[in-house]
């Protein structure tokens, strides 16, 4: 496993301070009292985005020859996850800098990888395994040509989005 050197630029801190606000407003929404009381549905509902987005990516579909990747989902689905994982994030105080981990330079292991630590995560949760498992997470951009900046502009864009549903009682 290596490390890449270079820490994300991205603005960690404004990211999990705004999902804090989301994350109120979605638990008094739902008249829950704590984080603690839904952590490992959060965590079943990240396994299931980094499932979306490797449908979008497609490099698993060995068997099939047009394969059209859309890029603004494969984005979407990414912003999707980095939501559910900035929660753990948040909760466990697992830091506001993290550095891209590239497990393997093959897309495939790499997303097992995540699944892996994601697993382990909601068995376990502690800060190491959840920056461990951003840290693979932001690997996983890396390796998807997905800059900081995209990451940024795309979380805030369905941050709004799910702000808006919580208004309107989704």
């Amino acid at each position: 496993m290596k490390n890449e050197k270079e820490l994300i630029k991205m603005n960690v801190k404004k990211l999990l301070t705004e999902q804090n606000k989301l994350d109120k407003m979605i638990l008094k929404n739902a008249g829950i009292a704590s984080f603690h009381d839904v952590r490992e549905k959060i965590g079943f509902a990240l396994l299931v985005e980094l499932g979306e987005l490797a449908n979008e990516v497609q490099t698993f579909k060995y068997w099939k020859k047009n394969q059209n990747i859309d890029r603004k989902k494969i984005l979407e689905e990414y912003s999707d996850g980095i939501h559910f994982l900035n929660t753990y994030v948040f909760n466990f105080e697992a830091g506001e800098e993290f550095n891209p981990i590239i497990f393997s330079k093959d897309i495939n292991k790499q997303f097992l990888e995540v699944y892996k630590n994601i697993l382990i995560m909601i068995e376990k949760p502690d800060k190491e395994i959840i920056k461990l498992t951003y840290e693979l997470y932001l690997g996983l951009a890396s390796l998807l040509g997905i800059s900081d900046r995209e990451i940024e502009t795309e979380y805030f864009k369905k941050n709004l989005v799910n702000q808006n549903r919580v208004k309107q009682n989704y």
